[in-house]
């Protein structure tokens, strides 16, 4: 059993087939939604192991980079990508609806998380589309 004084968390759906394994070990775990990779098949897989061993679940959107794995920054208009991850938040609530299941976090991935760290007129609008969306 694991503690529930820490909160054990890893990146899935990201193509490495290591779902399995790892989710019995795991309290939540970040869910790979289509901008660096996944699709709406990985996300059903993934969330119906996170039901099977009550793991909570978030989004894990990024910049659309399928390429470079979302790991590099990409001058995109915020109106532009705040339309993307709404999208790939969205492909991961259907998912988790469907398995009576709710949003417990979102995780922005590489390149995104990093920038936004960075950079407030980046974070900023980004945190309020977050706020507004999904309080």
């Amino acid at each position: 059993m694991i503690s529930k004084n820490y909160n054990i968390n890893a990146d899935l759906g990201e193509g490495y087939n290591i779902e399995k394994s790892i989710m019995p070990y795991l309290n939540s775990c970040n869910i790979a939604c289509g901008g660096h990779f996944g699709d709406v098949n990985s996300i059903k897989k993934v969330v119906s192991l996170a039901l099977k061993y009550k793991v909570k679940i978030g989004a894990h959107p990024s910049y659309l980079d399928r390429e470079n794995f979302g790991r590099v920054s990409i001058p995109i208009p915020i109106g532009e990508l705040i339309e993307s991850i709404r999208q790939q938040i969205e492909w991961f609530t259907k998912s988790a609806r469907a398995r009576n299941l709710s949003l417990d976090h979102i995780k922005f991935h590489g390149a995104l998380y990093n920038d936004a760290a960075k950079d407030s007129d980046l974070a900023n609008p980004l945190t309020d589309f977050l706020l507004e969306n999904y309080p």
